[in-house]
């Protein structure tokens, strides 16, 4: 059982109404670690946080804490994210399957998705692929070209 800290991390700007909820155990190190991460990340997150003036325009506000084990907290924070709606958090926190371990976790996962990412995409530019896949291929050098070709 640890301490939690659940937070909501929102533009100082009041025009920007997309706001973002986080659980911590360590707030110093979460802010931290979002600062770093705002500067070189391409997370949705810290591409939206370096569009809207980087962290120091944006501030933390604190929800509620608890002592509880991850599972709770994670119990928690979707909690707050199905009551608040925010728009930056890409993933559930909790998606009610309770696994024994990370393996097991990963392998049910696989078996869930394993159509959609074995699925092959023609892309553009002639090239071909996978969505596990899709990054390795924005970076390569036959879709570059033909980036620079198209424009």
């Amino acid at each position: 059982m640890s301490e939690y800290t659940f937070y909501k991390l929102s533009c100082k700007d009041e025009s920007v109404f997309d706001f973002y909820i986080g659980k911590s155990m360590n707030m110093t190190t979460t802010k931290y670690q979002n600062k770093t991460n705002s500067k070189k990340s391409n997370i949705y997150l810290f591409k939206f946080i370096r569009d809207n003036g980087g962290i120091s325009n944006f501030h933390y506000t604190i929800l509620s804490t608890a002592i509880c084990n991850e599972e709770e907290a994670n119990i928690i924070k979707q909690k707050y994210i199905n009551d608040l709606s925010p728009t930056l958090n890409e993933y559930s926190a909790y998606t009610g399957i309770i696994f024994n371990n990370r393996t097991e976790y990963i392998n049910k996962w696989y078996l869930l998705n394993k159509i959609r990412l074995c699925c092959n995409y023609n892309c553009q530019c002639g090239g071909k692929y996978q969505t596990k896949t899709i990054n390795r291929h924005m970076d390569s050098q036959k879709h570059k070209n033909y980036l620079l070709k198209k424009n």
